[in-house]
């Protein structure tokens, strides 16, 4: 419900009137890079990570397109404990749901801004750490918080050629809200099983990611 509300206010300030003069429908798929970080208390090293999915732009005029995409992205980060502490690694993916403002410029080589939300809803979520030799696994999808909203900000470019277009683009994505992870998990290596609590754990997800891509169009101006 409260996506719908987003995505609803989303098209009132990014359309306006006149957008059936022009409007250009296109659908294509990307993918690319995410190098994923965390916020929170603790220092934290990112991940290299990896997202792929689809995309729909509708030009609603030369120089401003509304760019939504649909994405599976991975997220998380390295979590540095004091000494003797081992490394734990937080991985989560989510379905990811960008809404962006795009504003181009030039011709055939078109070099672009993109700003705007993203919504994310966690898919899965584990922690992993390396004790004493042995790997250590713990499933954390069901008492992580499962939305994640973000606001992202980059730049990009467009290569048209015929009636298709190539995009590679770059951007920085951070969380508005915290992912909270409460309650009892099992974590499981070498051969035995711990249950381990987590006391309203939080973070932030961050990241920068870079991802290409290729439309094609759905209608004829």
């Amino acid at each position: 419900m409260r996506i719908r509300k987003w995505l609803i206010l989303a098209l009132f300030l990014f359309l306006p009137p006149s957008v059936t003069v022009f409007a250009q429908h296109n659908l294509g798929f990307m993918s690319g890079l995410n190098f994923s970080d965390l916020d929170l208390s603790m220092h934290a090293a990112s991940r290299t990570v990896f997202g792929f999915g689809g995309v729909y732009d509708f030009d609603f005029s030369e120089n401003f397109t509304l760019h939504i995409e649909g994405l599976f992205l991975q997220k998380g980060g390295v979590i540095d404990f004091p000494d003797p502490g081992p490394e734990v690694r937080l991985k989560s993916g989510f379905f990811e749901l960008p809404i962006f403002l795009k504003t181009s410029f030039g011709d055939g080589i078109r070099p672009y801004f993109i700003f705007g939300p993203s919504f994310g809803m966690l898919l899965t979520s584990s922690i992993e750490a390396e004790i004493e030799g042995e790997t250590f696994t713990a499933g954390i999808q069901g008492i992580t918080s499962g939305l994640d909203l973000g606001f992202a900000a980059g730049i990009g470019v467009d290569y048209h050629f015929g009636d298709r277009k190539i995009f590679i683009q770059g951007r920085y994505t951070y969380s508005s809200n915290k992912m909270r992870i409460h309650g009892i998990a099992e974590l499981r290596g070498g051969g035995t099983t711990e249950i381990i609590s987590f006391s309203d754990e939080h973070y932030k997800n961050k990241g920068l990611q870079v991802l290409a891509g290729i439309t094609f169009p759905i209608n004829a101006r």
